[in-house]
């Protein structure tokens, strides 16, 4: 969870409009960084490897540009609440009140379900480590069904397939490219079989879940939250000082 004085102190710069360039509501940013770190953590540990100092840096520089990128776009979901349907400027206590849903999706529902996203990738990426120092010895991984009490059909097609470590399959399909996924991989000699690739209920991976399980990354920059060029990237524009213009026009 995220401290509720950190959104508090965000919806009151918001209503200060303290925005502008590559603005970030400070206490915001840090506690939402520390739980996608602390995610990140809690993956590395549980696969009982121990990457190198790289490889947990890039880790955690990935934790943070997912935060702030998670954080500037609340901000704008907040400016966007800042007037009534007539148009007219909010009182401080209407404002939070209006910004419920807001504060309630990013921090409550959305967090939960990257939190535990967050952690399988890094578990993933832990993992992948050994996969490749030990692929002379068990060459192939084998898909390994998911946990999950109701698994997703998304994956269920891919389920007991085998291909070699370095298949440029893993790139296209893996555990952990959907939200939420519980499926594993397993190291094997056995034979490879037959990679699907065209999966007929969609074999496209979630938007910021896509990339090789490998790279130290939590998220990828197909996400929601990233924007499409470095020339639409807030941290460079002012985004945020614009919406704020747009309130007066």
């Amino acid at each position: 969870t995220i401290d509720e004085s950190a959104i508090t102190s965000a919806l009151q710069r918001v209503y200060n409009r303290m925005g502008g360039k590559g603005t970030l509501a400070p206490e915001l940013f840090r506690e939402t960084s520390k739980a996608f770190r602390q995610a990140a953590a809690s993956g590395v540990g549980d696969s009982g490897i121990k990457p190198g100092k790289d490889f947990l840096s890039q880790l955690g520089h990935s934790a943070d540009v997912f935060s702030a990128f998670k954080t500037h776009s609340q901000q704008s979901a907040m400016v966007a609440a800042l007037k009534d349907e007539n148009g007219k400027l909010r009182s401080f206590s209407q404002f939070k009140k209006a910004t419920e849903p807001i504060t309630g999706k990013y921090n409550k529902a959305w967090l939960k379900t990257e939190y535990r996203t967050a952690i399988s990738r890094a578990h993933h990426a832990a993992n992948w480590q050994q996969y490749r120092d030990e692929k002379d010895v068990l060459p192939c991984l084998e898909w390994i069904e998911s946990t999950a009490a109701v698994p997703g059909e998304d994956h269920r097609i891919f389920w007991g397939t085998i291909q070699p470590v370095d298949s440029p399959f893993w790139a296209q399909h893996s555990p952990g490219d959907r939200w939420n996924c519980q499926c594993s991989l397993e190291q094997t000699d056995k034979a490879p079989t037959h990679a699907v690739t065209n999966n007929p209920d969609g074999d496209n991976p979630a938007p910021g879940l896509d990339g090789h399980p490998a790279e130290p990354q939590l998220f990828a920059q197909s996400h929601p939250y990233y924007p499409k060029s470095c020339m639409a990237c807030p941290f460079t524009t002012n985004k945020l000082e614009a919406l704020y213009q747009s309130l007066d026009d």
